[in-house]
């Protein structure tokens, strides 16, 4: 669970290296937590809704966490890259229609340098 921990602490940190394994494994839990609140404020909302006709800062809440998680994701993204010996830029290749959602992911699946590469040293937090 150190790769959750990382993923607080460096949120908005691009620098260095991700292992395939702490990637995935926090792509999960933020995929699994994603659900979770979303659910639970839309229960929130509704109920909200329906005594003080407050949708709109429900909206802003949910929005606000989000983006918060959408940027710190990325910020995973092109470590994950690094981890590859591949470039930020890379992560551009998603604005290609339909194939380059595919090509990334690829990079994602692959093991990463075992060797010291210009980003930095091998990082492995769950052991």
């Amino acid at each position: 669970m150190n790769y959750l921990k990382y993923f607080f602490e460096d949120m908005l940190d691009s620098q260095g290296r991700i292992s395939r394994h702490d990637f995935w494994m926090t792509i999960l839990w933020v995929f699994v937590f994603n659900i979770v609140f979303s659910l639970a404020f839309g229960a929130v909302a509704h109920l909200i809704g329906t005594v003080v006709k407050l949708p709109w800062l429900v909206a802003f809440v949910l929005a606000f966490v989000n983006m918060a998680v959408l940027l710190s994701t990325v910020a995973m993204q092109i470590r994950r890259l690094h981890d590859t010996n591949r470039s930020t830029w890379t992560i551009f290749y998603n604005l290609i229609p339909v194939i380059g959602q595919f090509i990334v992911i690829y990079f994602y699946c692959l093991p990463g340098d075992p060797e010291p590469n210009k980003y930095g040293h091998p990082v492995n937090l769950s052991k």
